[in-house]
């Protein structure tokens, strides 16, 4: 029952992991946080995603004065908000460093986004290249209260408190969402009132 169990938890641990990385890939934009003492710079940023990093070209810019300092920083990845039924999101810790340009890992990824090594030469300065290295992720937003409780539930097993650990979100405010183990925060949509108030503007 024990190694049942076990089994479980790890097909449940890599479903969680292959969910993040899918939406880690169907985006390429993040909000990148850096800093150092009381100074805080929070920039939006193009990103790839391959070989369990972030990596991210940059000409330059304040957030490297965090950046030089101290290698702990967040992201976070985000749906535009079009409504709560499809809004998802996700916020990840990591450790950052600064690839040497031209080196094997800076080469490898100018390959992988298929940009030139001749033409990153003839540029003024050396362009920056970002690798941040995920520690944890911090909160998940579910699009349904269903996935939350399987987020949950993960957790649980692996001793990841919640919401101590890593925060989870979802949208339904379903009856099941209201008596989990730890309680679910879920936006409730108003799906009669909703209806009735477009029903009264299209009759106006």
């Amino acid at each position: 029952r024990v190694r049942r169990q076990r089994q479980m938890c790890i097909r449940d641990r890599d479903k969680l992991k292959a969910m993040a990385e899918e939406y880690i890939l169907s985006n390429n934009t993040c909000a990148l946080a850096t800093g150092t003492g009381d100074y805080v710079r929070c920039t939006p940023i193009e990103y790839s995603w391959h070989g369990g990093c972030f990596w991210m070209f940059s000409e330059g810019g304040k957030k490297f004065i965090g950046l030089q300092k101290n290698p702990h920083v967040c992201l976070a990845i985000y749906d535009r908000y079009e409504g709560f039924g499809s809004l998802h999101g996700i916020q990840v810790m990591g450790l950052a460093d600064l690839v040497e340009p031209f080196s094997d890992d800076y080469n490898a990824h100018a390959a992988w986004k298929k940009i030139s090594l001749e033409a990153l030469r003839k540029l003024p300065s050396p362009m920056h290249l970002i690798r941040v290295r995920p520690t944890r992720i911090d909160c998940l937003f579910c699009a349904t209260d269903a996935i939350a409780l399987g987020a949950m539930q993960y957790c649980r097993e692996a001793g990841i408190r919640i919401p101590e650990d890593v925060m989870i979100a979802a949208v339904g405010d379903s009856s099941v969402g209201r008596n989990t183990f730890v309680p679910l925060t879920s936006a409730h949509l108003h799906y009669k009132t909703s209806g009735r108030d477009a029903a009264a503007l299209l009759m106006d």
